[in-house]
């Protein structure tokens, strides 16, 4: 049973990370009118809910879902001070209840999937 003040601690947490991956998003400069880059694109969300255009589904580049499935994986596989490295069976679940919430391409998951039961 997880006690008040972790609660707590997960939840302060969680709203870093998620203030942190909003600031690195508004760090990348915005491309020419009309042209977008992976690095800006890279945060948003297959749902719509990204930004800083809030494209959604294929309207966002095939590179920039590329590249957003592949830092959260690596920052899920990767030690933190604060955490151990995850497994990557749980990484890959993390991703895929990401595809749930609307996140991620399903097929980029999908394919990630794939590739690392292929390698195992």
């Amino acid at each position: 049973m997880k006690t008040s003040k972790s609660v707590k601690l997960n939840e302060l947490a969680a709203a870093v990370n998620r203030r942190r991956e909003r600031r690195a998003c508004l760090r990348v400069p915005a491309p020419a009118p009309g042209r977008h880059t992976q690095a800006h694109d890279r945060c948003q969300a297959w749902n719509g809910a990204g930004y800083p255009d809030r494209l959604t589904g294929e309207a966002i580049p095939l590179g920039a879902r590329i590249t957003a499935v592949a830092e959260a994986y690596s920052a899920l596989t990767a030690w933190r001070p604060y955490r151990e490295a995850w497994d990557a069976r749980v990484a890959m679940s993390e991703l895929h209840k990401g595809v749930e919430k609307g996140r991620y391409d399903p097929k980029v998951v999908k394919a990630l999937d794939e590739l690392m039961s292929a390698s195992a």
